[in-house]
């Protein structure tokens, strides 16, 4: 499954779906597969991913590694998953803080 990020702040982007809820769990608390953050629910979001990313190993991968996977392949690092993530919540951020009512991000299943 694939999880498709948009909001108009920003470009959307689409992320396997273990690596999205994982780092929707950060933001939000939860692990819905479909969702919407406005107002300040975004800088707050913003915070706890940042949060949870933080409190990572550096090591760390967002999902468990695919026993299927190549032995070979580096794994992806939770901050480098969660960078698309993070730069669109930051833009979304920034647009509440100049005053835009109608900034939002949402996800869902694609």
């Amino acid at each position: 499954m694939l999880i498709k990020f948009s909001s108009n702040a920003a470009g959307g982007f689409s992320m396997f779906g273990d690596d999205a809820m994982a780092l929707i769990r950060f933001m939000t608390g939860t692990a819905q597969h479909e969702g919407a953050l406005h107002g300040q629910a975004i800088s707050d979001s913003l915070r706890r991913l940042q949060a949870g990313v933080k409190a990572r190993k550096p090591s760390e991968t967002v999902a468990p590694d695919d026993p299927d996977d190549d032995e070979n392949e580096e794994p992806v690092r939770v901050s480098a998953r969660a960078t698309p993530l993070l730069e669109m919540l930051e833009k979304a951020a920034a647009e509440v803080r100049a005053g835009d009512p109608e900034t939002y991000v949402m996800w869902q299943p694609e």
